[in-house]
């Protein structure tokens, strides 16, 4: 994660944290997305040395079982880890959807057409 150079850097070396977001997932647990990096800068390279991570951490505050689980992704994993989610959303959207009513649809149409509300043949 950190570039290695022949020349010093100019270091601030204190992890930094930057909350991102925070979800109520119900009422005892929270997922907290983070970003973490460093002030470490590189005059030569023009810029920060670490760009940093992304911490996701899910925290169960369940009372008298409190625990919490965290992971580090690099932005490639984090990218990977959202495009997923997306797609999952995607699917739990598509099958909240109302399937389409062939009966009532035709009906309207062939009002539209002119021809009498007749009977439906499937």
């Amino acid at each position: 994660m950190t570039d290695v150079h022949e020349h010093e850097h100019q270091d601030d070396s204190e992890v930094k944290s930057r909350t991102i977001g925070v979800i109520e997932a119900d009422q005892h647990t929270h997922i907290e997305v983070e970003h973490l990096y460093d002030n470490a800068t590189c005059p030569a390279h023009g810029g920060l040395v670490n760009k940093g991570v992304i911490l996701v951490t899910i925290h169960d505050e369940t009372p008298g079982e409190e625990k919490w689980a965290s992971a580090m992704l690099g932005a490639a994993d984090a990218l990977l880890l959202a495009d997923r989610i997306t797609r999952a959303v995607h699917l739990v959207l598509e099958a909240e959807e109302d399937l389409p009513d062939v009966e009532r649809e035709y009906l309207r149409h062939s009002e539209r057409q002119g021809g009498g509300a007749g009977e439906v043949t499937p």
